[in-house]
């Protein structure tokens, strides 16, 4: 499925902006951030983003505004900060100029922008200037100069709000909308619940807060059709609100809007749509705890790409944050809302599914959490949710830089540590021995290559380089050579020789990597090794779409069976997107996400060890035109597809 059908692209949390490693923003400045062609989003083709802005240790009370670089400041507020206090909110925005987005702040603080998703070009989901509905303080405005300056709502009191046609949005045909709802300066501590108007109130909260608190929370709303396009608020506490709408979906598009159900509450006592996930007690410290979304309150138990869902904590045992991610993915430094010791806090965001159907919270602090949902979005995760290993090489094309610089090299790492926990190099000396070293500080697991070709010299330096930075830390396998024997450019022997010199001044386990016909051709090889190392690659053999993991699967097979019980590992498999093909093996797009998905549960299914080629189109290869298209980026770090 393209992400232009899915409409809108979720991504696992990549921090984009942190001011900390400077100082604070000044009150009253602005900063732009950059975001196109990073962090995952495409250099062209995205319409909008979902970020997640944190103001952290503000000076005083005031707001966060965020808007597309390039147009004027809006009024509507982003989320709202207190002195000292760490302040998260959700906020779906237009790309300005250059594919950035402006963050203003009204008060000192440090400001931090995560990315969490985005949404093509032409996709139903469409961003707005944030426009301001309703505020209910004295002398207050809004767009349109309705719903303001109405007075404070009552405590346990529902206020119904005008959608349709107003701020931009038509008068007929909306689906649901982002707001952004605040409650300013409660009179006791409380919670604002928001739902359809004309539907049952829900047992799920959109915000918390405490007494005299102002909180903001990003929301995503069907709209009651059958009461004029409306959504209703509660307030449990006396409160004024204001509501301010970012975004909106037509009828019949997605994302898809639910009725707001409650999935996980770890208070003793509390309850569920479904019973499950109640009463747990409280996640521990730096502890995940996994949370089924498919298949429950309505959401189908396939088909779901993403959840749009809101994040509350509940009197935390100290300090923190949580952190939100698809499960199975790497959990992310990126934090979904932050929080203080004894608060509630809450925050709506957007988290691609991952295996199971599960999503991933991570609290830095012992606390309770509560788990709604607001919505779905059609699709499948971004990439399988993690697959063993991913190859990286450097040759990009004139399109970047060669040599890679160091900030290159650091962007080309880190764009895959969300889908793998290995990542495998081909060579060492000169600039690429620097991946190895990106990688560990990534958190990944390492497979270094050493590269052996006919020039002697130049395998010194190789196996040098390789053996210097297994033994500083940077390697969990050494590979000596990738298919050395079938290039010709090494004898068995000299392989050999090669392979036990490393073995010798090495800790890690050793192997090198070959085609698997050529291994089952040499045990002597294979008897040299600590693992089998294999490439497999029903492409290039011509098979079909339809049978090539199967094929893949019978290949493994005979060669496991003649490993000496070896553990086999697939170093290389993948399927290109371009060029004419071989046989009945078609290049293509939707070929190759197909391909990935069903290698992916094959593996998982059988407990295989496996290394997707590669992480990016090889554009300065020369040759045959499909030896540039292997990578599931392209060259210049756009994603090509989604299984």
């Amino acid at each position: 499925m393209s992400a232009a059908a899915e409409g809108y692209v979720a991504l696992s949390p990549t921090r984009a902006f942190d001011s900390r490693a400077g100082g604070p923003l000044p009150a009253g400045s602005t900063v732009d951030v950059s975001l196109a062609g990073q962090f995952g989003m495409p250099a062209g083709g995205a319409a909008a983003v979902f970020v997640n802005v944190t103001a952290v240790d503000a000076a005083g009370e005031g707001f966060l505004t965020v808007w597309p670089t390039g147009r004027s400041q809006p009024t509507a507020s982003t989320l709202n900060t207190s002195p000292g206090a760490t302040v998260a909110n959700g906020a779906l925005v237009e790309l300005g100029v250059g594919g950035r987005i402006s963050v203003y702040t009204s008060t000192n603080a440090h400001v931090l922008v995560d990315v969490q998703g985005y949404v093509p070009v032409g996709a139903p989901t469409r961003a707005l200037q944030p426009s301001r509905l309703v505020d209910t303080r004295p002398g207050a405005a809004t767009v349109d100069g309705r719903q303001s300056g109405t007075g404070l709502v009552a405590a346990r009191r529902t206020l119904e709000v005008e959608v349709s046609g107003r701020a931009g949005l038509p008068t007929s045909g909306i689906g649901g909308v982002f707001l952004n709802v605040t409650a300013v300066s409660p009179n006791a501590a409380g919670f604002l619940t928001v739902w359809p108007t004309g539907d049952a109130q829900p047992n799920a909260s959109s915000l918390n807060h405490r007494a005299g608190q102002t909180v903001a929370n990003n929301v995503f709303v069907a709209v009651g059709s059958a009461e004029g396009g409306r959504v209703s608020v509660f307030t449990e506490s006396a409160a004024h609100l204001i509501v301010d709408v970012v975004g909106w979906v037509p009828t019949g598009a997605v994302p898809v809007p639910t009725r707001p159900a409650r999935l996980v509450d770890s208070r003793p006592g509390a309850s569920t749509v479904d019973g499950t996930a109640a009463g747990r007690s409280p996640i521990r410290a730096q502890a995940s705890l996994d949370v089924q979304v498919t298949g429950r309150a309505g959401i189908p138990s396939s088909g779901v790409g993403a959840a749009i869902v809101n994040i509350t904590v509940v009197e935390p045992f100290g300090a923190g944050f949580v952190t939100v991610w698809p499960t199975g993915a790497r959990r992310p430094d990126a934090s979904v809302l932050n929080y203080t010791g004894g608060a509630t806090v809450a925050n709506g965001t957007i988290v691609p599914v991952g295996d199971g159907g599960r999503i991933s919270l991570y609290s830095w602090a012992r606390t309770n959490v509560i788990v709604d949902i607001v919505g779905w979005i059609p699709g499948t995760s971004p990439l399988p949710a993690k697959v063993h290993g991913i190859n990286l090489s450097p040759f990009l094309g004139s399109a970047r830089e060669i040599p890679l610089s160091d900030a290159l090299i650091h962007e080309l790492t880190d764009r895959l540590t969300p889908y793998t926990e290995w990542v495998r190099t081909y060579a060492c000396s000169d600039f690429v021995g620097r991946f190895p070293v990106e990688a560990r500080r990534a958190g990944m697991k390492v497979a270094l290559g050493a590269w052996l070709g006919a020039d002697a010299a130049e395998n010194r330096r190789e196996i040098d380089c390789a053996v210097s930075l297994a033994n500083a830390g940077y390697a969990d396998i050494v590979i000596v050579g990738s298919e050395t024997l079938s290039r010709g450019t090494r004898t068995e022997s000299q392989l050999l020789a090669h392979l036990a010199e490393v073995n010798a001044r090495v800790q890690v386990p050793v192997t090198t990597a070959e085609t698997d016909a050529t291994l089952r051709a040499r045990p002597n090889v294979i008897a040299a090794v600590d693992v089998v190392f294999a490439n497999i690659y029903p492409y290039w053999v011509g098979i079909p779409i339809d049978q090539a993991a199967a094929n893949l699967a019978d290949s493994y097979a005979r060669l496991q069976a003649v490993s000496g019980g070896r553990e086999v590992i697939i170093s290389e498999t993948g399927w290109p997107t371009c060029s004419a093909g071989v046989g009945a093996a078609v290049p293509s797009v939707d070929n190759a996400a197909r391909y990935i998905r069903e290698v992916s549960a094959w593996a998982k299914t059988n407990g295989v060890s496996w290394f997707w080629f590669s992480a990016y189109d090889e554009a300065a290869k020369t040759g045959p035109e499909v030896e540039k298209c292997w990578g599931a980026w392209t060259a210049a770090g756009e994603r090509k597809y989604v299984p």
